[in-house]
């Protein structure tokens, strides 16, 4: 008797886009669906009567875990939202909505997306930011943030750079100091833990403070990063152009240096991961995604041959 593996093999694709043309749960081209049920004809294979009945009791829905409030103002949720939404509707899907203190449970959602809950390891599931366990992840690197910032720092001739980081209570605030160790490391240049200042908490205030004590101390620095969209309004709202500037986050109405993050791209490719999941397939563990680097007016000119001050 012919298996799905069978069908596979016969027709070139994976497993996983023969269950997508059988259970038509995710989109696939007119080509690759005519060889999948040409090669289903030829065999004469036939769907087991229980998974089909287990694919009918799926709930046809993907949880979403939401962040803590102290890092709503580190992610475009909005866009984020929206484009897992078309992802999720795309592919036969909606959408679920919980708070990050809500209890997961397989009667609600087939899988879950989380942005820093735990969840029961028997649940499907993909986290959009760092796990504390070993879960599958796509995840958009800070590391390369802060070594992209670093590097073009020190392009344009900074060799004291100082670094505003995320506490450590924010998952994946590691990454910032990782990148910026390593950038240094990379340069050339002596890490000084003395121009690295750990604010107490992600708030607007705590920028203030964080940026008021760098600047207070006897370190030199001749260049800045500042990671967290609400640090970065701080720092920017006390700095008085000391030094050259880049923030996590860009911003073109004030048009300071900082970084585009790909959300458009990171909530697509969790969707897609997860439903891959519930289909059966293998996934990568890890996938990163990298920030890009707008350069502002008020940072660096666009050749780095000198600075704009504020």
């Amino acid at each position: 008797m012919a298996t799905i593996k069978d069908v596979a093999q016969l027709a070139g694709v994976s497993v996983a886009t023969v269950s997508y043309v059988l259970n038509d749960s995710m989109p696939v081209s007119e080509a690759t669906r005519n060889k999948v049920l040409a090669a289903v004809a030829k065999l004469g294979y036939q769907p087991h009567r229980q998974g089909r009945n287990l694919q009918r009791q799926r709930t046809l829905t993907i949880g979403v875990l939401l962040p803590q409030a102290n890092l709503l103002c580190e992610l475009d949720l909005a866009t984020w939202l929206l484009e897992a939404t078309n992802a999720a509707t795309s592919a036969g899907y909606s959408l679920l909505l919980q708070p990050a203190d809500s209890q997961a449970r397989g009667d609600l959602a087939d899988g879950w997306i989380s942005f820093g809950t735990v969840l029961d390891p028997q649940l499907p599931q993909i986290w959009a930011l760092a796990p504390p366990f070993e879960q599958p992840a796509v995840l958009c690197d800070a590391a390369f943030a802060a070594q992209r910032a670093v590097e073009t720092l020190t392009h344009a001739g900074m060799q004291r750079i100082g670094l505003i980081t995320l506490p450590r209570s924010i998952p994946g605030s590691a990454r910032w100091y990782l990148g910026y160790r390593r950038a240094l490391r990379r340069a050339g240049i002596a890490f000084d833990p003395a121009l690295v200042v750990e604010p107490a908490d992600n708030r607007f205030h705590d920028g203030v403070a964080a940026y008021e004590a760098l600047a207070a101390s006897e370190n030199d620095y001749d260049g800045l990063i500042v990671c967290g969209n609400q640090l970065a309004t701080g720092v920017v709202m006390v700095d008085h152009a000391k030094v050259p500037l880049i923030v996590s986050h860009s911003n073109t109405q004030r048009g300071i240096s900082g970084f585009r993050w790909p959300t458009e791209l990171w909530a697509h490719t969790l969707v897609r991961k997860l439903l891959q999941q519930l289909d059966g397939s293998a996934i990568a563990h890890r996938t990163w995604l990298n920030p890009s680097l707008v350069i502002g007016s008020l940072g660096f000119k666009e050749d780095l041959d000198g600075f704009n001050y504020v």
